[in-house]
């Protein structure tokens, strides 16, 4: 099984377009010397099967196209990937709805709906929806192929309790985690996106072997630049990055 992450970072990307701030990550980006990230997405290439998450980085051609959720940097450009797409319920009937500061889209045209810990096939490639914490419906996917399992985890401030349950009776080999923010930033819970110490606490509680960081902010990119350091078996994504499971 091969994993292509397309794109590393979060909505606004890095350089971030009204970020001008000179300590920041996105001067660095702009001047090439520190990373781009575009939209969080991916492709994986398993059991002759090509299985795109997520819509960001623009179409690719693939056998089917798995959706977390309908914000536009994961969902906008499902008209540039002709495969047959699967993904939640849209949430125009969840609570949230007409909340100030809760964004609800509505579902592409012909995306299928899946119920949360249900599992569709891609060619062989088993691929399981499972429920993270934002403030909309968000499903994180689990592929299964090769004998390997890659988890993809994005938009969420760690992982529920009942998903976490569910990763520990499933073992992954690689666990891709939302870590938008630098540790100890106290909006993290509320914009259902995760820091490090969230990502790392949900990563030692999975049971997986190996996690990538994902959907990475120009702050914790900032951070990251002052030289912090992960621990064993924890990696940070890179636009382009290929991983073998």
């Amino acid at each position: 099984m091969r994993l292509t992450i397309l794109g590393s970072g979060d909505a606004s990307g890095i350089p971030r377009a009204d970020c001008v701030d000179p300590a920041c990550a996105c001067v660095r980006a702009r001047a090439g010397t520190g990373p781009t990230r575009g939209n969080t997405c991916a492709l994986i290439e398993a059991a002759g099967s090509r299985v795109a998450i997520d819509t960001g980085c623009g179409g690719q051609a693939c056998d089917g196209l798995l959706l977390t959720h309908y914000h536009p940097d994961h969902a906008g450009r499902r008209d540039e990937f002709p495969a047959r797409a699967w993904g939640p319920d849209d949430g125009l009937s969840y609570s949230a709805v007409g909340t100030p500061g809760i964004d609800i889209f509505p579902k592409p045209p012909g995306v299928r709906v899946v119920e949360p810990f249900a599992s569709i096939r891609i060619g062989e490639a088993v691929c399981t929806a499972v429920p993270l914490n934002h403030p909309i419906p968000v499903f994180g996917w689990v592929v299964e192929a090769d004998g390997r399992r890659v988890a993809w985890l994005t938009d969420t401030y760690g992982v529920p309790a009942v998903t976490l349950t569910w990763l520990v009776a499933h073992p992954c080999d690689l666990l891709c985690l939302d870590t938008t923010f630098a540790p100890g930033v106290p909006r993290a819970p509320l914009k259902g996106h995760g820091d490090l110490t969230a990502s790392l606490s949900a990563f030692a509680a999975s049971s997986a072997r190996r996690a990538i960081l994902i959907h990475i902010g120009h702050g914790m990119q900032t951070w990251l630049d002052a030289g912090a350091s992960m621990p064993i078996g924890v990696d940070v994504a890179l636009d382009g990055m290929a991983v073998d499971v």
